[in-house]
């Protein structure tokens, strides 16, 4: 069965990438109903699951009028569907893989998070994104993922009581792995990745971590830096963060700077607008708003000085 669709899904590639002027929707349903037709025994619901795409979001994107341009599907929605379907997790490998238009809609979302394809192993994995939902396990397994792991004492030290009672839980799913002889606990998989929603939610987890109590420790860092910005100006700021993001990424991957100490490092950066599609079209409201307060002003009875 899974050699069977191999080679359909060859020609769909080729159908797909030959396809012109189709929107991410028409082009992800065309891709969708094609995989649905290979299993005809698959139910939406089923299939709904297996994607952890909620089955109303199928069920609107496959009807035809979902197929408008300003109705994208979200990004990691996206993504989940094309794993599922190509039957790759790694995803520096999935933006290679999938052609057309979704290809460079997931290029577009994602590739600012891929380094290196052949050194990025990050994985997607939809039933673990599933637990890892959980603050405490996402905290656990983030403790399990470091190079030498965790122990009952570090998780009683940093989750108390409730951290070993849900260690045993993770431990039984087997998503969490103890050695007994040596007491270290390792995750499953040491390079996991978050859809966008989950990963924004656990930054606020992440955030309740800062001790401003002990910055004269030296080892925490906070900064919150704003002003209006040009679209170049926010260009510029976005490369130097994504080069310091790799640059924290290759020391953390160093075995000489690798210890026992459980570290993380939180980049984020975005504009208050809100829901902004693009850059352009935040420019675009900004110059609404600019020409509006001018009118006001022209407007008015009064004079300003």
């Amino acid at each position: 069965m899974q050699r069977t669709f191999e080679v359909e899904k060859s020609q769909h590639k080729e159908n797909v990438s030959q396809t012109k002027n189709l929107s991410v929707n028409e082009a992800l349903r065309e891709l969708v109903n094609h995989y649905l037709k290979q299993f005809p025994s698959l139910t939406l619901n089923a299939f709904s699951k297996r994607t952890k795409v909620p089955g109303t979001t199928l069920r609107r994107l496959l009807k035809e009028e979902s197929s408008a341009k300003n109705q994208e599907c979200a990004p990691h929605l996206v993504l989940n569907l094309c794993s599922y379907i190509y039957k790759e997790k790694r995803i520096s490998h999935l933006l290679e893989l999938v052609p057309g238009v979704l290809g460079d809609f997931l290029k577009k979302s994602f590739d600012q998070f891929i380094f290196s394809k052949d050194s990025s192993s990050h994985q997607l994995d939809l039933d673990l994104e599933d637990i890892l939902k959980d603050e405490i396990n996402y905290i656990l397994y983030k403790l399990g993922a470091n190079k030498l792991g965790t122990t009952r004492s570090e998780i009683h030290s940093v989750l108390g009581a409730m951290g070993i009672n849900r260690l045993q839980k993770l431990i039984e799913l087997g998503v969490l792995l103890e050695d007994h002889e040596s007491g270290q606990i390792h995750s499953k998989e040491k390079n996991f990745s978050l859809s966008l929603p989950l990963a924004k939610k656990h930054a606020h987890t992440l955030i309740d971590f800062y001790k401003e109590s002990q910055v004269a420790n030296g080892n925490n860092l906070f900064y919150s830096l704003s002003e209006g910005m040009t679209l170049e100006g926010i260009k510029k700021i976005k490369d130097i963060e994504k080069d310091a993001v790799k640059k924290i990424h290759e020391i953390m991957n160093q075995e000489a700077y690798q210890g026992s100490i459980p570290y993380f490092a939180l980049i984020l950066s975005e504009t208050l607008l809100p829901h902004v599609q693009s850059l352009t079209e935040a420019s675009h409201i900004l110059s609404r708003q600019f020409a509006t307060s001018q009118n006001d002003l022209m407007l008015g009875t009064g004079v300003i000085q």
